[in-house]
């Protein structure tokens, strides 16, 4: 590791001091494989499994019929709904945007959570084509996630399904 750093020390006094603009990033394989990337496309560069998502690591609780959400160090999170149904997933990333969704085909357990019945969850995961998702930014002081869900809307009476909407509503998770 103290080779790694002084080299890569060297390698920026010999740019700074030479004025080269570095361009490419190399990552090299202990067994000799070479990746290039043209530096000025990349945007971030971090070790999957570092503390990167630290400020977000903890328990949070959410929308409705959310119970809580726990994210770990790594970057995946636990949803437990409030009728005991829970999944897991790694946080995706967009920029400072970050994005949680459901599990796809949408299980029957997930729609069961907001009193929809059996025999029309089954027809709606027939139809729906896409997970639910969460679309969050970190507040400044860190307690709140908020955003906007992306969801459906099932409308039925007894055991009739009569439309399906998709819809953007505002949403926010606190610690």
């Amino acid at each position: 590791m103290m080779k790694e750093s002084v080299c890569l020390l060297f390698l920026i006094f010999f740019i700074a001091i030479t004025g080269l603009a570095m361009r490419e990033m190399v990552i090299i394989f202990k067994d000799g494989r070479e990746i290039v990337f043209d530096s000025s496309e990349i945007e971030k560069v971090y070790y999957r499994g570092s503390d990167e998502n630290s400020d977000i690591t903890g328990k949070w609780y959410g929308d409705k019929g959310i119970r809580n959400i726990y994210i770990n160090k790594q970057g995946i999170y636990s949803i437990q709904l409030e009728n005991g149904y829970t999944w897991s997933d790694y946080v995706l990333y967009e920029g400072d945007l970050m994005i949680f969704k459901t599990p796809y085909p949408i299980p029957i357990e997930y729609f069961l959570n907001y009193n929809i019945p059996e025999d029309i969850a089954e027809k709606g995961q027939k139809i729906i084509k896409k997970p639910d998702e969460w679309l969050f930014l970190l507040s400044e002081k860190g307690n709140v996630l908020s955003g906007q869900k992306n969801c459906f809307i099932i409308t039925f009476s007894g055991d009739k399904l009569f439309d399906i909407d998709f819809v953007e509503r505002n949403s926010e998770w606190c610690r």
